[in-house]
């Protein structure tokens, strides 16, 4: 990768190093708004509008019952928005929106055959619709009927990958994006990393930090800090079985750390460094995605990684040479 050919040249020119790692993770949030259920069913029969428009323009009859069910919708989620203030009659406007948009999912098999003389981009959303709008319909009547949100929700109908995430801060208990993984060098560099579980807990990112930095250089650190939220008896093996000699996972409750209290005080303020730095990456395109897909929210996470290690390796240069 382009961003790790640029932590090469700066480790080369002595700007950082491999042998202090400091981890963390954040969550990248999608640029979505809060998925409620009256706003996913919303989406849907806008889709589904969409693509029976494209139809007729196309010649085709369309999705029978489509624009009597746009203008039965709008008058369900206005009543909804505005006047329904018990959680009964919340649910039942729900319900009614979920009869809706099953009977017009059933009208979308009726057009299955003519989707074909549409572009790619069409199609491709009337499979998306067809994915997901059984799917997004029952878990919705699950929740009605259980009090509990379904596992894996669906929380966007153009995006696949963002889930609802639980980082316990205060006034957001749930982002609705993936997790990436930061390793922080010497100097300020990076290298970051989004998991292929979007969700994965934070118990588990150490051995996948621990991998993408043997991916990078073939051996693993001297010391490596992270905060309490890592901590593990599995993952102290994991950092012991690398070669780690310093092991700065904060405890957690009575455990005590594997290293001395002045190495611990040094690892866990050095671990405090990240936080600014992970600000930053926030700025440049980890921050909320501005992407229309799972693809470009990888890019951008990506991008930010690769512009914030060229503006620290432009900086030392510059000092280096006293301009």
């Amino acid at each position: 990768m382009i961003n790790q050919e640029v932590f090469n040249i700066a480790k080369k020119f002595g700007f950082t190093r491999a042998e202090d790692v400091d981890m963390d993770t954040t969550v990248q949030e999608a640029g979505i708004t809060h998925p409620t259920e009256m706003k996913l069913i919303d989406y849907l029969l806008k889709k589904t509008s969409r693509i029976h428009d494209k139809l007729k323009t196309a010649g085709k009859r369309g999705v029978r019952g489509i624009k009597l069910a746009m203008k039965t919708f709008s008058e369900l989620f206005t009543d909804y928005r505005f006047f329904a203030k018990t959680k009964e009659a919340k649910s039942k406007a729900i319900k009614k929106s979920v009869k809706l948009a099953e009977n017009i999912l059933d009208e979308m098999t009726q057009v299955k055959s003519m989707i074909a003389s549409l572009s790619p981009k069409a199609q491709a959303d009337f499979q998306k619709v067809m994915d997901l709008g059984p799917k997004l319909m029952d878990q919705i009547l699950s929740w009605l009927e259980t009090g509990k949100v379904a596992s894996n929700k669906v929380v966007s109908l153009w995006k696949a990958a963002p889930r609802a995430i639980s980082k316990g801060k205060i006034g957001k208990k749930v982002e609705f994006g993936r997790k990436w993984i930061i390793n922080c060098y010497q100097g300020g560099y990076v290298l970051v990393m989004a998991p292929g579980n979007v969700k994965i807990s934070d118990q588990h990112c150490v051995e996948e930090s621990l991998n993408l930095h043997f991916d990078m250089f073939e051996q693993g650190p001297n010391s490596y800090a992270t905060d309490r939220g890592m901590w593990s008896a599995e993952n102290v093996m994991h950092c012991l079985m690398a070669g780690i000699e310093k092991v700065g996972i904060q405890p957690k409750g009575k455990a005590k750390p594997l290293v001395n209290q002045q190495d611990h005080q040094g690892l866990k303020n050095r671990r405090a460094g990240i936080e600014p730095r992970i600000a930053h990456l926030k700025t440049r395109g980890l921050g909320r995605s501005r992407m229309k897909s799972d693809t470009g929210d990888l890019i951008a996470g990506y991008r930010s990684a690769l512009s914030y290690n060229l503006s620290h390796l432009m900086r030392d240069l510059a000092i280096q040479r006293g301009i």
